[in-house]
């Protein structure tokens, strides 16, 4: 039985400097989120679909999102854990074994 489901996580990427927040009206602490939809096939074979980072303040839990591409060249890594971004690899990496396996069995 094949099993496909869809969700959304949220990663906390941790403080960022300290702004006026556009709803308080205040100089406000402000938090880094990173917010994916990761689909799975079987729980296994897990695939981001897409990604979102929000910067929100820490008091009223609104913000403007930031520019993906500076957020992600100052953060350096991709904070994306490995088993949900690699699912695709992993599909195809069973598949090339298993065809491995196949021809190897029967020379």
């Amino acid at each position: 039985m094949l099993h496909l489901s869809w969700e959304w996580k949220t990663i906390d990427l941790g403080p960022v400097d300290a702004e006026r927040c556009s709803t308080c009206g205040k100089l406000q602490p402000f938090h880094l989120y990173l917010q994916y939809r990761c689909g799975s096939l079987n729980w296994i074979f897990r695939v981001v679909e897409k990604k979102t980072y929000l910067r929100l303040c820490d008091v009223c839990r609104r913000g403007d999102p930031p520019d993906p591409k500076q957020v992600e060249a100052s953060l350096g890594r991709n904070p994306i854990p490995l088993l949900d971004r690699s699912g695709p690899w992993v599909l195809i990496g069973g598949f090339v074994l298993m065809l491995v396996l196949l021809v190897v069995h029967n020379l």
